[in-house]
């Protein structure tokens, strides 16, 4: 065994949860025949609105590979060991020491209770958590290791020492996550991709314009909710058009009386949000990425920038914004206005999104054209 191994991994920008979707993503972005696919094939967000208190939102594919989290099976292995056979491990240092070796990814529970980087958790609290292991060294006795803290990902070191009492700590208290404790350690292998590569035959373009309109056809389904299914109670749109579900959203928080309790409601739809917000960021990469693969980089230059100010950062700005709905309720304070300027900012958001994206398709198409 070599003192010292890493696996690559390519790490998308100030990305948000959820895990089982952020963990394989920095694996596939580090090939580039799978980052191809990923860039073509994993950009269709879908949204449902099931009266105030079910606000989701997927990013699934649908249309050419499948939905929901079985895209990443398409470019990876992954592999469950559950607590009852890690609880047999002698030493989790060496099997995960040896899995990397193997050129797999290693996902494992620990309890960040033991973890010195984890500010919040260390000495105070247990919270049992996933973390990424891409790397170990033996001279320096440490991991490579990406994972959430403080509300973003980042790539940190964790000492085999810290890892270990980690790890036992999440051995005495997974039992309690809801049946957390069958994926207690998760192995994942990169395979051979060969699926053709969509940007250099005009697919992600088709599929781009098919985002804009939001004119999707297929039905999405994710975690048992099917998606686009008309429902008597119920709304969903794909593509950009998930937009308008986060305004009716809005506009449903802004019938109801101040004084009702919205500290669960909130909390409860955040996952949405983070998505919503994943979602434009990992577009402003794709749209980097077809100009950097096909030319013309400096005349889509405007409508990447334009993209990255207008629709992604406001995205993570709308986001922070309804988080700071808790702080305003718990002070008993009026969020009316809160509401309405998020309702406003979601309105120019989509605004600025059509335009762009309509701009940025009708000049890479000129510039395809015009290579040919």
């Amino acid at each position: 065994m070599e003192d010292r191994y890493s696996l690559e991994i390519n790490v998308p920008s100030d990305y948000i949860a959820p895990q089982f979707v952020c963990f394989p993503l920095v694996a596939v972005r580090a090939n580039p025949d799978a980052r191809n696919w990923y860039y073509q094939n994993y950009m269709m967000p879908v949204a449902r609105l099931d009266g105030i208190n079910i606000l989701s939102c997927e990013i699934s594919d649908a249309i050419t590979y499948g939905t929901g989290g079985n895209t990443y099976n398409k470019v990876m292995r992954l592999s469950n060991i559950n607590r009852v056979v890690c609880s047999q491990f002698r030493d989790i240092i060496s099997v995960l020491r040896e899995n990397i070796g193997k050129k797999y990814y290693c996902v494992l529970f620990l309890d960040f209770y033991y973890l010195s980087c984890a500010e919040v958790y260390y000495g105070k609290h247990h919270f049992i958590h996933e973390v990424l292991f891409y790397g170990y060294d033996n001279m320096l006795e440490n991991f490579s290791c990406y994972g959430y803290f403080e509300h973003l990902y980042r790539v940190f070191s964790l000492p085999y020492g810290e890892v270990r009492q980690a790890f036992d700590g999440a051995l005495k208290h997974i039992e309690t996550m809801d049946g957390w404790e069958e994926y207690m350690m998760i192995t994942m292998r990169r395979f051979g991709h060969r699926m053709p590569s969509p940007y250099s035959n005009g697919m992600f373009l088709d599929k781009l314009e098919t985002y804009v309109t939001g004119e999707v056809t297929e039905q999405f389904q994710h975690d048992n909710r099917m998606y686009l299914k008309p429902w008597e109670h119920s709304v969903s749109c794909a593509g950009r058009r998930v937009n308008e579900i986060f305004l009716k959203y809005i506009d449903m928080l802004m019938e109801l009386p101040d004084e009702e309790n919205m500290d669960d409601r909130i909390v409860s739809q955040m996952a949405a949000f983070n998505v919503f917000k994943c979602c434009h960021n990992d577009m402003a990469d794709r749209l980097v990425y077809y100009s950097e693969r096909n030319g013309g980089k400096q005349e889509l230059g405007d409508f990447i920038q334009e993209y990255q100010s207008k629709v992604a950062r406001k995205s993570a700005e709308i986001r922070m914004a309804y988080i700071k709905f808790l702080c305003l309720i718990e002070k008993k304070m009026s969020v009316k206005k809160m509401l309405e300027r998020l309702r406003n900012e979601l309105s120019e958001l989509d605004r600025h999104e059509e335009d762009i994206l309509y701009g940025f398709l009708h000049k890479a198409r000129q510039i395809s054209e015009a290579g040919q």
